[in-house]
């Protein structure tokens, strides 16, 4: 057989051409049968065999909606959308976005619920679990309509076993099978688990700004600060998946101590906590009357959208601390800049939003520091996808492995 789906057990397993003509439609959403004759390189009979045996796996659907050149309409085919549904997670240290979407990768209705990352896993896999069932249940969806489940950790994923690693703020998670979890109630879907940031970038790549980029850096500024490799259009992990995680680079040897036990590192200077933490200290300094009265106001706390707030408004110690911030994280990427040679950086995470300081001293300080050859092609931009981005590269990191070859 062509396909070993006799249980409905995933990865639907595919003949090596049936496999290339839906990664053809994946790539391209629509495409006609003389388009697929000449990716193929195969005979007319041959492709129409092929493609139909498709249809009937209802894996493709056709339609005759294609531009005429005079003749008949050619049909166009594509991805079934009703062959089935996955689940996208993207959990962040104080939320989660879970989405449905469908074959085509198009997410049909996402929920934000919040968790504390720092719980028992078991704690917040059942909050977030609420969530997908609560999905499941308004579009009246069974579980043995999924196909899969991906899933984006803020911590190291091992990629050869979907295993947490040594995770500096996911106190307990350390070599937790969030997949082991999920099988108990999805026992015969595909679950895939990556580095949130990773699927951050492979949601740019897929449906972002990084569509017409090979070679591309995702950061993301939040609780943590991550960066998403994209190298020759995919995204890299390194040898054993840990490839971006430029928030534990130190920018002091004389800083403080991280919690992920290392000194000086670039979380402690320029992520949300530390952004709080100099705002905190200049407010009860007496140094800015502005942050003083959101600190009151909130309860004798200020949050990083607090100074965004007071920069806003014209403060000037709030101002500094974005532009150092900016500074500092813009030196660790002139030399990633310079190694790698991107020409996109995509801002995004929380913080990103705390006003166009930020990025301006990012970009300003790489170029400063970076060789003028690496710069030349080179641009930044805030991403526009927001929590889409994580869900579509949860989504999109699951279908890649729904289908397979024999």
């Amino acid at each position: 057989m062509s396909v070993e789906n006799k249980q409905h057990i995933y990865p639907v397993r595919l003949e090596d051409d049936l496999f290339d003509i839906v990664q053809f439609i994946r790539r391209d959403a629509q495409l006609t049968r003389n388009e697929l004759v000449t990716l193929l390189g195969l005979s007319r009979s041959k492709t129409t065999k092929l493609i139909n045996e498709l249809i009937d796996l209802r894996l493709l659907t056709e339609a005759e909606v294609g531009e005429s050149s005079g003749g008949r309409k050619p049909n166009l085919l594509e991805l079934n959308r009703n062959f089935g549904y996955v689940i996208g997670i993207h959990m962040g240290a104080s939320g989660a976005n879970v989405c449905l979407a469908d074959f085509k990768g198009k997410i049909i209705e996402w929920q934000r619920t919040p968790i504390n990352i720092r719980n028992k896993p078991e704690q917040v896999m059942d909050t977030v679990f609420e969530s997908v069932f609560r999905l499941l249940d308004a579009h009246h969806i069974n579980h043995n309509q999924i196909l899969g489940i991906g899933v984006g950790v803020p911590a190291p994923v091992e990629k050869n076993t979907n295993r947490i690693v040594n995770p500096a703020t996911m106190l307990g998670w350390h070599d937790y099978s969030i997949s082991d979890y999920c099988r108990t109630h999805f026992a015969e879907s595909v679950v895939k688990v990556d580095n949130d940031v990773a699927l951050m970038a492979l949601g740019e790549l897929r449906e972002g700004m990084g569509k017409n980029h090979e070679n591309f850096l995702m950061l993301k500024i939040g609780t943590g600060i991550g960066c998403g490799i994209v190298c020759k259009g995919e995204v890299y992990h390194g040898t054993t998946g840990i490839a971006g995680h430029i928030g534990h680079i130190s920018v002091d040897r004389e800083g403080p101590v991280c919690h992920c036990g290392l000194v000086g590192c670039l979380e402690k200077f320029a992520a949300g906590p530390a952004l709080a933490e100099q705002a905190t200290r200049a407010a009860n300094a007496g140094r800015s009357a502005i942050l003083s009265e959101l600190m009151e106001k909130n309860g004798g706390k200020l949050t990083p959208e607090d100074v965004g707030t007071a920069a806003g408004r014209g403060d000037k110690v709030a101002n500094d601390i974005i532009i150092e911030s900016g500074r500092v994280i813009g030196d660790v990427l002139a030399t990633v800049v310079s190694f790698f040679n991107p020409s996109l950086l995509i801002v995004g995470g929380g913080v990103s939003n705390i006003g166009p300081q930020l990025l301006i001293n990012i970009h300003r300080t790489i170029l400063k520091n970076s060789l003028p050859l690496s710069t030349q092609d080179f641009s930044i931009q805030k991403s526009q996808m927001g929590y889409h981005a994580g869900m579509q590269g949860s989504v999109s990191l699951v279908l890649d492995h729904v289908l397979a070859k024999v």
